[in-house]
């Protein structure tokens, strides 16, 4: 993904009268509810298989496969001309929530598709043309936006073969089936405005498709897409179709694009705490497996990277060490990618962590994006929790309260792991129990 491909806006500003917004709201709507009925119609017959005849596969990764329809139906244009528009279908499954599917995919600023584009590589470049919802804490994973999106072919570098680009409504919501079920929606439905002309270099494609995810196992979606492709002439349909299928795909991305925002955020959580409450001292032992660290190996650890968890601020030895790379937005509103340690229990913890908090936080804009600056500062990221500590090798605390503040504690060699949805109210009243020695992985899962 290009850093300079994203840009504010190729064409001239789009101005949206309230009819023209009323009528692409009405398109959505429209479009979800027609899908919908095509998903019930779908897995409530023959369990939910591909007829083989009628689908060839086209394009499979992990448990998910994209199909493209064998006898497309011909239609005749205006003009007398004969085009197909083959359908495409993807099923399978992945891992997750609904909840995490729908934050990975809802990216309703030109920042968050650049944030969003870095993880799942669904698009080469792109641009933010219109806004006509956003997402609410009430419903943080709703949103209706005009965008543009261009997607690289294979040898467009020579002149035989040029980019696509596409101009869409794009929404993501969650709706119910009709027997109540919660599922995540998300649509793209090409759409035309006069100031949205054709751009040189590139043919403007039209893609019209919806992808719908829902919850089959306590960590397993469901994943379901259908939609039309205008791949542009026979001669490069070999092209395009792959292209498209790959699209598809990098929706088994969107809970991992979920898992890293979740991490940016909780790192700007304990940055926040951090600057707050001062610097824990830590007990030099591997927070995964407890082997004893000494002085002299985490001095030359420390040399040449980073020895301790960005998150809970233990230490970890070689082995136990799990690096994530992190896309951050930095002061110039540069895109960064920096590679961040993390010990496998935190990673773990928000993995199993809703989106739910962070998703309305990103909504209601409360909490910053944290930019790449501090993400290599170790002396400000280290400074993560509380800083009490006492001689005592094991203590534990049960407490609860309302149902937002309720934790359990549980501290051994040093390290605490507790579950609470508001961390820094919770870090002010563990701050008043004597003689224990905190440090904190939060979980704010349900």
């Amino acid at each position: 993904m290009g850093k300079d491909r994203f840009v504010v806006n190729p064409f001239g500003d789009l101005q949206l009268s309230d009819a023209d917004k009323e009528g692409l709201r009405d398109l959505a709507i429209n479009f979800i509810d027609r899908n919908i009925q095509k998903y019930e119609a779908f897995i409530g017959s023959d369990g939910a298989k591909v007829d083989q005849k009628k689908w060839k596969l086209v394009k499979s990764k992990d448990d998910a496969r994209v199909y493209l329809e064998r006898d497309p139906a011909v239609l005749t244009t205006t003009a007398g001309f004969k085009v197909d528009h083959p359908e495409l279908l993807m099923t399978g499954i992945t891992w997750g929530t609904v909840d995490d599917c729908m934050f990975g995919a809802v990216n309703p600023t030109l920042e968050s598709m650049r944030i969003r584009a870095s993880y799942v590589e669904d698009m080469s470049g792109g641009a933010l043309l219109a806004c006509l919802d956003e997402p609410t804490a009430e419903d943080p994973f709703k949103s209706l936006n005009v965008k543009w999106m261009e997607i690289d072919l294979p040898f467009s570098s020579t002149s035989l073969v040029k980019n696509r680009d596409y101009v869409f409504l794009e929404c993501t919501k969650i709706v119910r089936l009709s027997n109540g079920e919660r599922v995540g929606v998300m649509i793209m439905h090409s759409v035309g405005f006069p100031v949205t002309k054709r751009l040189p270099g590139r043919v403007r494609g039209n893609i019209t498709v919806c992808t719908i995810f829902r919850q089959i196992g306590p960590d397993t979606i469901e994943l379901y897409g259908s939609g039309i492709i205008d791949a542009g002439g026979e001669v490069i349909k070999s092209l395009v179709v792959p292209s498209i299928a790959s699209g598809y795909l990098s929706t088994l991305k969107y809970a991992h694009c979920s898992k890293m925002k979740k991490m940016t955020w909780m790192l700007a959580k304990r940055y926040a705490m951090a600057k707050e409450l001062g610097a824990p001292t830590r007990p030099s032992v591997c927070v995964t497996c407890t082997t004893p660290i000494s002085k002299v190996r985490m001095g030359d650890y420390g040399k040449s990277e980073s020895n301790a968890c960005k998150l809970c601020v233990g230490h970890f030895c070689r082995s136990c060490r799990i690096q994530r790379k992190l896309t951050f937005v930095g002061s110039d509103m540069q895109l960064e990618q920096r590679k961040v340690s993390f010990c496998g229990l935190c990673l773990q913890q928000v993995r199993t962590m809703s989106p739910m908090e962070v998703a309305r936080e990103h909504a209601v804009g409360s909490t910053a994006m944290p930019d790449s600056s501090y993400a290599s500062t170790t002396s400000e990221i280290e400074t993560a929790m509380v800083q009490r500590c006492d001689s005592a090798p094991y203590a534990s605390l049960s407490s609860t309260g309302t149902s937002n503040n309720k934790y359990t504690i549980d501290v051994r060699s040093g390290l605490e792991h507790f579950t609470q949805q508001t961390p820094r109210a919770l870090a002010r009243e563990i701050s008043s129990v004597p003689s224990i020695c905190i440090w904190c992985t939060v979980d704010t899962g349900t």
